[in-house]
C-alpha cells in the first residue's frame, strides 16, 4: 500500500467515525463501531511506519483509547488533530520541501 493510498484509508476511517460519533446517535454503539471502523484503519499500518506522522499515530492511539471508554467528545477532539498531523503526508512531496524535491533548481 503507497503511503498516499494509507493516508486516504486513514482519513476515510477517521471521517467515518466523526461522522458516526455525532448525535443523535446511541453513543455506546457510536463508540463500539467508531473503535473498531479505527483499529482496523490502523492495522493496516506498521508500528514505527515513517511515512505515517508518529503525531497522528499518537492521536489515533487515543482516540481509540477514549473510545472504548464511551468518550465521544475527547475521542472526536483527537480524530481532529489526526486529521491536520495527516495533511503532510497527504502532498504529492509527502511533506518534503517542493524545492529539495526538484534539487533546488
Amino acid at each position: 500500500m503507497s503511503v498516499r493510498e494509507l493516508v486516504n484509508a486513514l482519513e476515510h476511517a477517521i471521517r467515518e467515525a466523526l461522522t458516526e460519533t455525532c448525535p443523535p446517535h446511541d453513543p455506546a454503539t457510536c463508540a463500539r463501531s467508531a473503535h473498531v471502523r479505527l483499529v482496523e484503519a490502523l492495522k493496516r499500518t506498521r508500528p514505527g511506519d515513517r511515512d505515517l506522522p508518529g503525531a497522528a499515530r499518537a492521536c489515533l492511539d487515543a482516540a481509540c483509547e477514549h473510545l472504548r471508554y464511551g468518550e465521544l467528545l475527547e475521542a472526536r477532539l483527537l480524530l481532529t488533530a489526526a486529521l491536520g498531523q495527516l495533511a503532510p503526508a497527504r502532498s504529492p512531496s509527502n511533506g518534503r520541501s517542493g524545492l529539495a524535491e526538484r534539487g533546488r533548481g
